[in-house]
């Protein structure tokens, strides 16, 4: 199973040791088209849809993995939900020249969750969360 991480969950990151890294297998660099924002009074980022390459980690995790503590971590309550903060999804992972590689579970920003808007905050234009302190 593959997950594109691209926020609090990536190698590095208090979240990744807690939830991940006992089951990463293999760990690449990976892209995915979309828009990185800041969230307002948060520390970690929103993934909506657009057309930049935001920079990630693509985790090739082990058959023992489950999403139960990953879907609660991110306020993920099941497909649909209007509350949801986060929805995961599947999404096609792109390598440094743009070229499609493969597809990935992700959580993407549920920007139809009520005040979802109102949090998103301004565009991280290096379209990579560690760069943007």
């Amino acid at each position: 199973m593959k997950l594109f991480v691209y926020g609090t969950l990536r190698e590095g990151c208090k979240a990744n040791d807690t939830f991940l890294k006992d089951f990463i297998i293999k760990k690449e660099q990976g892209y995915v088209k979309g828009s990185l924002h800041n969230l307002t009074n948060r520390s970690f980022p929103a993934l909506i849809d657009g057309d930049q390459m935001i920079v990630g980690d693509v985790y090739t995790l082990s058959d023992d993995f489950d999403f139960t503590l990953m879907d609660e971590y991110e306020l993920y309550y099941g497909e649909g939900n209007k509350n949801n903060l986060y929805n995961r999804v599947l999404i096609d992972i792109y390598d440094e020249q743009c070229n499609f590689k493969e597809s990935a579970s992700a959580y993407m920003y549920n920007l139809k969750r009520e005040h979802s808007i109102d949090e998103l905050g301004p565009i991280i234009k290096s379209n990579d969360f560690f760069f943007f302190f």
